[in-house]
C-alpha cells in the first residue's frame, strides 16, 4: 500500500513539478552568471593588464609615423560616422515613438542608436590614445581629453 502511494505521488509529482515548469535551476544559474559578469566589469580597482608602452607597441607592430597619422585619421572618421548614424537612428526612434506609436520598433532603434554611440566612444578612445601616444588610458583621461581640460 505504501509503495502504491509512493508510485502515485511520483506520477502526480511529475505533472505538478512547478520548479521544472519555471526553469528555476536555469534562472538561478543565469543570475549567478550575470552577477559574476557584472562584478568583473564594474570592479574599478583592477590594475591594467598591459605594461607595454606606446613606443613598444609601435615597434612590435612595425608602424611608421605615417601609419600612425593614417590610423588616427581613420579612427576619427569612424567616430564621426558612428555619431552621425547614432543621431539619425535616435531621430528615427523619436519619430516612431511619437508619431507612429511603434513602441517595440522604436525601442529596438534606440538600442541600435546606443550601440552606435558606444562604437563612437571606442573609436574616439583609440584616437585619443594615438594622439596622446599613451596606452592604458582611463575613462577620466578620455573625458579630460574631450572637454579640452588636458593638453596633448
Amino acid at each position: 500500500m505504501a509503495q502504491e502511494k509512493a508510485r502515485k505521488r511520483g506520477f502526480f509529482k511529475s505533472f505538478v513539478d512547478v520548479r521544472r515548469w519555471v526553469f528555476y535551476d536555469e534562472i538561478i544559474n543565469n543570475a549567478k552568471i550575470i552577477v559574476n559578469l557584472g562584478k568583473s566589469v564594474l570592479l574599478l580597482d583592477k590594475k591594467p593588464t598591459t605594461t607595454e608602452t606606446f613606443a613598444e607597441a609601435v615597434e612590435r607592430f612595425q608602424l611608421s609615423e605615417n601609419d600612425l597619422v593614417l590610423k588616427e585619421k581613420h579612427f576619427f572618421q569612424f567616430t564621426l560616422s558612428y555619431l552621425i548614424i547614432g543621431f539619425l537612428l535616435l531621430c528615427y526612434a523619436t519619430y516612431l515613438l511619437l508619431f507612429v506609436d511603434a513602441l517595440m520598433v522604436g525601442s529596438a532603434v534606440i538600442i541600435m542608436a546606443l550601440l552606435m554611440f558606444v562604437y563612437a566612444y571606442r573609436e574616439h578612445f583609440w584616437f585619443m590614445q594615438i594622439r596622446k601616444r599613451k596606452l592604458g588610458c582611463s575613462f577620466k583621461e578620455w573625458v579630460r581629453f574631450v572637454t579640452k581640460r588636458e593638453q596633448v
